[in-house]
């Protein structure tokens, strides 16, 4: 081997170190936390009103430990549970769905935000390696096998975006999904209140709602959305997006269908008040003439004792004495 091979060799280890350093220094860097630590953290702490006892809770697994309480609670009592239990029941789980709900749309935007980064630090250390090879003239095949070591890495970044971090990151789909769960809550305490209510028929409807927080969900929200949507290109340039004709008539449709909700109720309302007003008007007049009766009664026993009490005698007539006669 001529000696600028050699000296090329040399060149090209001492940049692949270089490298490699890089790397190593970019891993070893410190973790920063990506949000404060959760209200509910994931630790053991002791109880204020039961410390001088020892005991301790897990706040992280509340939700599921007191769900699970009320599930067996209501699945013991078998054919004779309360409507209490069953509602117990149904409040826990819907409490256990909210917060793992949310705590998943969290973990799902820590994890975009570590992806961003270690894809920001990535970008660096391949321009530095792109500039190293440049710099150490690297042969072709070598060239070759970094770049598609870039590639590969490009389409696993891609992909995981795309596949899981994509479609549910966005807030306003966490906002739709917390909104949907809030609508269907009282559809489950509706359920859990009927006459002949099972702890299978609220399990099962745990279920279903729990189905609402998913990714499947949330890809529909996006698709929904985009579907309602036109989108065009301005005059200047720039998109401009705007709700498509047959959004336009489902906003019209459910505008009217709101009015006519509005007025049904405003007149429901009025019927309930003037309802309300007749019924203090009979009350009153039902007040009064419960009082008229009881005078009418009070005089009618008051006539009726003049009536029956017994006659005094008059007082006897005197005599009348004789007038003195003028002669006597």
């Amino acid at each position: 081997m001529d000696n600028s091979q050699t000296a090329k060799t040399v060149l090209l280890r001492r940049l692949s170190w270089v490298l490699l350093a890089s790397l190593a220094a970019c891993g070893a860097m410190p973790k920063l936390p990506i949000n404060p630590t959760p209200l509910h953290a994931d630790l053991k702490m002791a109880v204020p009103a039961v410390a001088a006892q020892g005991s301790e809770i897990n706040t992280f697994t509340l939700p599921l430990d007191r769900y699970l309480q009320a599930f067996a609670e209501a699945d013991r009592a078998g054919k004779a549970v309360t409507p209490e239990q069953l509602q117990s029941y149904a409040n826990a789980g819907v409490a256990v769905v909210q917060v793992q709900c949310l705590r998943w749309f969290n973990t799902l935007a820590n994890s975009q935000l570590s992806k961003d980064f270690q894809d920001a630090n990535y970008n660096v250390i391949r321009q530095l390696g792109t500039a190293l090879l440049g710099i150490g003239k690297a042969a072709p095949a070598f060239v070759a096998v970094y770049g598609a070591g870039n590639t590969a890495y490009e389409g696993i970044s891609n992909n995981l975006e795309s596949s899981f971090l994509g479609a549910p990151n966005g807030k306003k789909v966490k906002q739709k999904i917390m909104q949907l769960l809030d609508d269907q809550e009282q559809a489950l305490s509706t359920e859990a209140a009927k006459t002949g209510a099972t702890v299978l028929g609220i399990y099962r409807r745990l279920e279903r709602y729990a189905d609402i927080c998913t990714h499947t969900m949330a890809r529909e929200i996006v698709s929904t959305s985009l579907d309602q949507a036109k989108v065009s290109i301005g005059t200047d340039g720039n998109l401009e997006v705007g709700p498509t004709p047959g959004a336009k008539e489902l906003a019209a449709a459910r505008e009217s269908s709101q009015q006519v909700a509005r007025a049904q109720k405003a007149k429901e309302d009025s019927l309930i008040e003037r309802a309300a007003t007749a019924e203090k008007a009979r009350n009153e007049a039902l007040a009064s003439a419960r009082a008229a009766e009881a005078r009418a009664k009070a005089l009618a026993d008051q006539l009726e004792a003049l009536k029956n009490a017994p006659t005094q005698a008059l007082p006897a007539a005197q005599p009348a004495t004789p007038a003195s006669g003028a002669g006597e």
